[in-house]
């Protein structure tokens, strides 16, 4: 049975939680302005990790950043979460890079310290005995503001085998 002198007290408690939950809560969204200003700093950060015409795979080693949830995960299945695994590889190639287009990307602001991006993409390189080869996919970067710079903190796609 209900303590109806107690009822008066609770009742008072529970409207004050409730209109205290209704108040405004900190604005956390992005504005339009703020979320096109962001996506042009990714695109920006994409020019640069483009900028590959005569450069080693050892360019790409300054877009990734050494985090907690760091991956790489070509073609279905985590290559690594290693870090510097990841770069050992990139930085031992000794392919010539030729050209890296992402067509269309698709950039989605999460919020002011993380995007994602979403694009076909295909890249030319010559390889070691000199032949010329082309290859492309589908990949998904996740960019993570740190020390106000953008870096790729996961890579995730499908890539072809390259092609003469």
């Amino acid at each position: 049975m209900i303590n109806f002198n107690i009822a008066p007290a609770f009742v008072t408690v529970l409207i004050s939680v409730i209109s205290s939950s209704c108040q405004d809560c900190p604005d956390n969204t992005i504005s339009g302005t703020e979320r096109g200003q962001l996506q042009n700093e990714v695109l920006e950060f994409v020019d640069k990790l483009t900028d590959v015409k005569g450069k080693k795979y050892d360019h790409f080693a300054n877009f990734f950043a050494k985090t907690d949830g760091f991956l790489v995960a070509p073609n279905g299945s985590i290559a690594t979460t290693d870090f510097d695994v990841a770069m050992d590889g990139v930085k031992s190639s000794n392919n010539i890079l030729m050209s890296l287009n992402f067509h269309d990307p698709k950039i989605y602001v999460l919020d002011k310290n993380a995007a994602t991006m979403t694009s076909l993409w295909d890249m030319t390189f010559i390889n070691q005995n000199s032949d010329t080869l082309t290859y492309g996919g589908c990949w998904t970067y996740i960019f993570q503001k740190i020390n106000n710079e953008w870096k790729i903190i996961q890579s995730i796609g499908t890539e072809s085998e390259p092609q003469p």
